[in-house]
């Protein structure tokens, strides 16, 4: 599968998410376990999340560039996660986000695999 094939069917996933009124959607790379999780927010829209935990120093530099927003723990101020909010309507972009950050970010080949966990 391509770049644009991937971004197509990512996108495809996102929308039957909303569908079926997931709450989570998780897209993987099974070979390094890199993934990016998505919380869909009823028909509202959706939060992108890369949680630090699975960030290299050099990949948490690059992120942090892409996606300023972050969350932090209640009690300790800790960093959890980088964050970017995306309107229902902006499916294609949610789908770019995920592309760009496997590819420029996580630095895998051109034509790394996905798997697409829904809950």
């Amino acid at each position: 599968m391509d770049s644009g094939e991937r971004v197509y069917w990512i996108r495809a996933m996102l929308r039957d998410s909303f569908d079926v009124g997931a709450s989570i959607i998780i897209f993987e790379n099974p070979e390094t376990g890199k993934f990016i999780q998505f919380a869909l927010m009823g028909r509202e829209g959706l939060i992108c999340d890369v949680p630090t935990t699975i960030l290299t120093v050099e990949e948490e530099e690059k992120l942090r560039e892409l996606m300023p927003e972050t969350s932090r723990d209640m009690e300790t101020g800790e960093l959890i996660s980088y964050q970017r909010w995306f309107d229902s309507h902006e499916l294609d972009r949610a789908a770019e986000l995920v592309e760009e950050i496997f590819t420029n970010i996580f630095n895998l080949s051109v034509d790394y695999g996905l798997r697409c966990i829904v809950g």
